[in-house]
């Protein structure tokens, strides 16, 4: 007889014959509150079992391993009810609820950008990106760039529109070092251009715009890119150009897109830094192109 409370311990005295049958049954008694589970307590006395089998002397790992040794368990007897407890029950599982997932509220930074992701179709102040300048640069984003023209012009992002640079890793991130303190670069193919200026999200961006080509500025624009000026900064010389000035070199091929931008109503600023006076964009094709005649 052994009673429930407390449950035994390892250190609980108990007796068990040397000539014990096969088959054990066990009786226990309740006469006090139960404080434990079942399976606690009977997992106890099973210990207690084993351990008197070992005193024994006999084969504890064969006596468990061997099929027709079983030890029964029968418990006797009324539960008496203990003071002040409630009776626990299983708490049934409530499928959770999924909450509507709410959208990202976006905090706009103190130069007017939004932070975060904006749903498609938002529109930002008027919806349409300004362009504070368009340049045509061989050398793309450098001193005279980063510090005179930023300076200048007041832009919150500067945007490299290359299909060439879009796909060169190097160069797209010394662009991104090179960006003035402040204002953010980046690096994309014409074709996403053309997409940024159609979104409606970029209504508070002051972008100046950077172009590698007079082709590719070309274009931007016939893809929807509302440029009205070009400011025209320097093309390098290689073979087949001619220089024209100290920082300008011309081919056919350039000669032929510049007309072609005039005829669409794009004017042009022919200077490298803003305190330049302005070049005629004329006289340059023409002289462009006596040189190219020799």
């Amino acid at each position: 007889i052994i009673p429930w409370s407390p449950a035994p311990s390892l250190s609980t005295p108990i007796a068990i014959s040397a000539d014990c049958s096969s088959r054990a049954t066990i009786t226990l008694h309740v006469f006090a509150s139960k404080p434990y589970s079942d399976f606690v307590y009977l997992y106890r006395f099973h210990l207690l079992i084993l351990k008197a089998v070992a005193e024994k002397g006999f084969d504890v790992a064969g006596y468990l391993k061997d099929k027709q040794h079983s030890l029964v368990i029968a418990i006797e007897g009324e539960e008496k009810p203990a003071r002040n407890r409630k009776e626990r029950t299983p708490r049934e599982r409530k499928p959770k609820e999924k909450k509507p997932k709410e959208e990202k509220k976006v905090a706009a930074t103190s130069d007017g950008q939004p932070r975060g992701a904006l749903p498609e179709g938002t529109v930002v102040g008027d919806g349409k990106i300004k362009y504070v300048l368009a340049r045509i640069d061989s050398r793309l984003l450098h001193g005279q760039v980063a510090t005179a023209w930023t300076k200048t012009t007041g832009p919150n992002r500067i945007i490299v529109v290359s299909d060439g640079v879009a796909h060169d890793d190097l160069r797209k991130s010394m662009i991104r070092e090179a960006a003035p303190p402040g204002v953010k670069a980046n690096v994309v193919p014409i074709s996403k251009m053309i997409q940024v200026a159609k979104d409606t999200r970029f209504g508070n961006t002051k972008a100046l715009l950077l172009f590698e080509t007079p082709q590719d500025a070309l274009a931007a624009i016939k893809g929807g890119v509302d440029i009205k000026e070009l400011n025209i900064g320097s093309m390098a010389h290689s073979v087949g150009k001619v220089a024209v000035s100290k920082v300008l070199s011309l081919d056919e091929k350039d000669i032929e897109t510049f007309e072609e931008l005039k005829k669409l109503g794009v004017k042009f600023d022919v200077r490298k830094v803003p305190s330049d006076s302005q070049d005629n964009m004329d006289e340059i094709l023409k002289k462009a192109k006596a040189e190219l005649a020799k």
